[in-house]
């Protein structure tokens, strides 16, 4: 989420402290940034784990359960409750301060910083959870039997390289335009660029989100067949089940290529934006 795309009065980051280096604005942008990348990272350890020279359809398998671990965690959902907060509490600045620029940007300060407080804590939080599941998806892959990934192991391993390469170039771009926005850039028009990009965004990460969702449920009810079809601990049941989850995990991989176009538009068209937009 981008904290400039909030609807707050230019004159708010004009009067506070956020066009300064250390104040709320450039410290958000900072933590996007960084989640960001770590995004890329996490997409390039899973991609990278795809070209394990073991069995596909049980790499698959574990790949589905640890990101299903991960989803259980509930690291996605506190971030959301922190997006909640942040906006409820900007809009809060707004309606509380119509005519008092700086005791709003004084608000809008506050609300930045107990936002990126709020999701640094999430992150804290969920670490050792997610670590976990990391933990026990590695365990699980290195169990499987022998294999080669379609396009092979070297094929597949630079394919990984170049998109985490492409993937922490973007990051890197939007935080240098994001930061830009808070340093010199006319504040409004910085943040009609911002309400524009979560606009053109939301409707694509809520495709993302039921589509995943509806993997997941194909997957429960393809295991429930398994289960009612093949007999408790027999190898055909195992590799039923493993089955299921591999065509999960492609189904979730197919969900997330399909949003990605989309995403890199809309990111593409704010920094284009907020490039055109007047010094402040």
């Amino acid at each position: 989420m981008l904290l400039l795309a909030a609807t707050v009065p230019g004159d708010a980051f004009a009067a506070g402290s956020a066009a300064t280096c250390g104040g709320p604005c450039f410290r958000a942008a900072r933590s996007e940034q960084q989640e960001c990348r770590g995004s890329a990272d996490g997409a390039f350890v899973l991609e990278r784990a795809r070209c394990l020279e073991r069995d596909p359809v049980c790499v698959g398998a574990c790949l589905e359960t640890q990101e299903e671990c991960r989803d259980a965690t509930g690291h996605p959902d506190q971030i959301a409750h922190c997006d909640a907060q942040l906006e409820s509490a900007l809009a809060r600045c707004v309606t509380s301060h119509p005519t008092a620029p700086k005791k709003r940007a004084r608000c809008v300060d506050r609300a930045q910083l107990d936002g990126y407080e709020c999701r640094a804590g999430a992150r804290r939080a969920s670490r050792d959870a997610l670590a976990e599941c990391d933990r026990t998806g590695d365990a699980c892959r290195q169990d499987c039997g022998p294999g080669t990934p379609p396009a092979g192991a070297a094929a597949c391993k630079g394919a990984a390289r170049l998109a985490r390469r492409a993937a922490l170039q973007s990051c890197r771009r939007t935080f240098q335009i994001t930061a830009s926005a808070c340093l010199d850039k006319d504040a409004t028009c910085a943040q009609a660029c911002g309400a524009t990009r979560r606009a053109c965004e939301a409707p694509i990460e809520a495709t993302l989100g039921a589509a995943v969702g509806a993997c997941v449920q194909a997957k429960d009810a393809a295991v429930a067949a398994c289960r009612a079809t093949e007999p408790p601990g027999s190898p055909q049941r195992e590799s039923c089940e493993q089955e299921a989850g591999a065509t999960a995990f492609t189904c979730r991989l197919a969900a997330r290529d399909a949003a990605a176009p989309g995403l890199t538009a809309c990111g593409d068209a704010y920094v284009a934006c907020v490039k055109a937009c007047p010094a402040s």
